[in-house]
Parts: C-alpha cells; structure tokens; sequence
C-alpha cells in the first residue's frame, strides 16, 4: 500500500475514534466521518466498504495483541489444558468488554458485506486456531474439524448481543461465564 493511503487510513481511523469516543459508535455515520475529515464520502468507503469494516480495523490492535499473547502462553505455560481454557477464555471475555461497542457494529455488520469478510479474516481464523487449539488439548479424541467447530461455536455465542443479555439480564459476571463455558465445552467433550 502507498504512504499515502496508509496515512489516509491513519486519519480516518484517528477521526472516527474520536467521534465514537464523543458521540458513541451508534450515533455516527460514515457520512459525518467523511464530512468531519473533508472528504467525499466514497474517498471513505474506497478505504473501508461500511462502518463495520472500519470498526473492525479499530479492534485490530487489541485482537493482534489478544493472538499473540494467546499463542505465546500456550507455547510457553504448564498448567493443565482445562487452565489454558479458563485463561485464554478469561482474555478473550476482557478483549469483548474493552471493545464492546465497536464490536457490536462489528456483530450487527451487514453479512452479505462484512461478515462474510470477517469470517475467512486472518484474524478471525487466528482465534479459532487459539480455541481450537485449548479444545484439541482438552479433547484429544476429538478432530481438527471438530475443535474447529466448537471453536466458532464458542466465538459465536459471545457475540455482542448474547454476551450482553448474559451480562445485564443474567447477571452474570466475568468469572461466572468463563465457569459456565468452561464447563459447556469441556463436559461435552
């Protein structure tokens, strides 16, 4: 990419930051984005094709970190493989709640136009090797389809909305869920 598409990404990333952190993510548009940088707004949606995408690309850097720490401690740590689970489970819950409303556009993303996106994302596959990974070491007899399956399963279910109901209505708090998951995924096994 040239220097200068990536320093036009920069600051429509920068603007729209901003504008959610003064408004919320719900109340702005892609048009005010545009407006507020003064550019068209097809210069914007050459850049990112609908705010889901651009909302994506704000919880990038958060998801990278969540991968490599992932990966790293299961490179590196000893505990049990029900731990790696509990932990792995617990960071990727923290990721969830930092970036709960940019998610939730993320989540309610058009799917015909973003989801299908996100789902064969590097991104996204990187996760699933994470959980299909903890689930393989706590289910040996199972195959990689299948650790793979529960693996969006899991990611699925924690989706803004369901995490949310599970949060508010239920009342649950973190520790509660990684106890409830824990014990869906690997009692199934």
């Amino acid at each position: 990419m040239r220097q200068d598409a990536i320093e036009n990404q920069q600051e429509i990333l920068k603007c729209a930051k901003q504008l959610f952190a003064e408004k919320g993510v719900q109340a702005v548009s892609m048009n005010l984005i545009a407006k507020t940088l003064g550019i068209g707004a097809g210069t914007l949606y050459r850049h990112y094709a609908n705010k889901s995408m651009l909302c994506m690309a704000l919880v990038y850097d958060d998801l990278a970190q969540f991968i490599e720490t992932s990966q790293q401690y299961l490179a590196q740590d000893h505990h049990t493989p029900r731990h790696h689970f509990e932990q792995i489970l617990t960071w990727y819950l923290k990721f969830r709640e930092a970036n709960k409303a940019l998610l939730m556009d993320v989540d309610a993303g058009n799917v015909a136009t973003s989801g299908s996106y996100f789902y064969t994302s590097e991104s996204y596959q990187a996760v699933v090797g994470v959980f299909a990974e903890v689930l393989a070491d706590n289910s040996p007899e199972l195959n990689q389809q299948a650790c793979q399956f529960r693996a969006d399963m899991l990611i699925a279910m924690l989706k803004s909305d369901a995490y949310a109901y599970q949060r508010h209505t239920r009342h649950l708090d973190q520790q509660q869920l990684v106890t409830a998951i824990t014990a869906l995924f690997l009692a199934a096994s």
